[in-house]
């Protein structure tokens, strides 16, 4: 289960909202409207701590279609021209960041 969606949690202490600490990589492609972020989680075989069975895994397609939800609803821009992406440009440019990531934190 390594790339998750997470919500944060709630410091009982301050009660400030944190990041779940069994995330590793945190903060990607965050949703405003549930709230949720895409982060890292060590694979179980090389954990030892409780992460709980209700973190949805995303493959990569499932990531892609999360990112393409929210591109309906908020256009995610070319940062050169300002102009909306495409569905396709979003797909390629998620499915290379999926690919990256997952490079990055194996």
């Amino acid at each position: 289960m390594p790339i998750v969606e997470y919500k944060m949690n709630i410091d009982q202490d301050t009660g400030k909202l944190i990041v779940p600490t069994w995330i590793i990589d945190r903060g990607h492609w965050p949703n405003q409207a549930d709230h949720t972020y895409v982060g890292w989680v060590k694979p179980e075989s090389e954990r030892e701590y409780y992460v709980p069975d209700s973190v949805t895994e995303l493959s990569k397609s499932d990531l892609v279609t999360r990112v393409l939800g929210m591109h309906a609803v908020n256009p995610l821009t070319d940062p050169d021209t300002e102009e909306n992406l495409s569905e396709s440009a979003v797909t390629t440019m998620v499915e290379s960041w999926y690919d990256q990531f997952v490079t990055k934190n194996s």
